[in-house]
């Protein structure tokens, strides 16, 4: 015996709608119930008595949320909010495998890898997406979904997943603004120089400015230069260092291939 049952954004616990002898019979019924012609519901089949389901549909999508932080503070080392940014991820969490899957846990570095893959940030940041994943299949955590259960609401929605993936690609290629020229990375000195400058155009306050006025301490203002220009100074660092690292090691090959002998005729 197959119990379907239906959950909504309104609904504390899942609501009973029908049963059936067999799963097709059970798949069947769900596919065709009536709730499924609204937004945020979820319907799911399961074992009599189990609580697990072993298949569901849903018309809600998997929306992550990101937080972007920035680092500050007096130290320098507190996370400073800078706004949230949410995402759909439905696509993307079907493309996954089932194990990837069932081992995301919010605020970690297995949220953070699908919240990067769809939103374009440089700092710390976190991002909260399980709840959302859980509503969509249906369960209370992400260890009761069954890799057949996963593997049928996958296989279900792949005339979607194709769809998206073609959206994908013609944003990509056909829509993409004709003849992009690169923009070229400046050298690490390069950005040396252009952090010195930026520097030397702050204003000290009392100081009068350009236009002759006294400059006025503004702490959030000034604050928040001063955590730019400390993190492009971490950027050239860390370029430089990457770039003397690359360079060491081409000098040490090139050293072992000048030392190797030549073979004897």
């Amino acid at each position: 015996m197959y119990s379907i049952y239906q959950m909504t954004p309104t609904q504390i616990t899942f609501m009973k709608v029908g049963s059936e002898e067999t799963l097709p019979e059970a798949i069947d019924f769900a596919r065709k119930y009536h709730g499924l012609k609204k937004e945020d519901v979820t319907l799911t089949v399961e074992i009599e008595g189990t609580r697990l389901p072993v298949a569901s549909f849903s018309t809600r999508r998997i929306t992550g949320n990101f937080t972007k932080q920035a680092w500050g503070g007096r130290t320098g080392n507190d996370a400073i909010y800078c706004g949230e940014e949410d995402f759909d991820a439905t696509r993307y969490i079907l493309s996954m495998p089932y194990q990837d899957v069932i081992r995301i846990r919010d605020n970690n570095d297995t949220s953070d890898n699908v919240g990067m893959a769809h939103v374009s940030w440089v700092g710390p940041h976190e991002v909260e997406i399980v709840d959302s994943m859980c509503d969509f299949f249906g369960v209370s955590k992400l260890e009761e979904i069954a890799q057949e259960h996963f593997n049928f609401v996958v296989e279900n929605r792949q005339h979607e997943i194709h769809r998206d993936e073609l959206g994908v690609l013609y944003r990509e290629h056909v829509a993409a603004p004709p003849q992009q020229i690169p923009q070229r990375i400046p050298t690490p000195a390069e950005a040396a120089r252009n952090l010195i400058i930026s520097l030397s155009k702050l204003n000290v306050p009392g100081e009068a400015g350009q236009d002759g006025k006294v400059c006025a301490p503004d702490g959030a203002a000034a604050q928040a230069k001063l955590t730019s220009l400390i993190r492009q100074s971490r950027e050239i660092l860390a370029q430089a260092e990457t770039l003397a690292q690359h360079e060491a090691t081409n000098q040490a090959e090139s050293s072992a291939t000048e030392e190797q002998p030549f073979p004897h005729r």
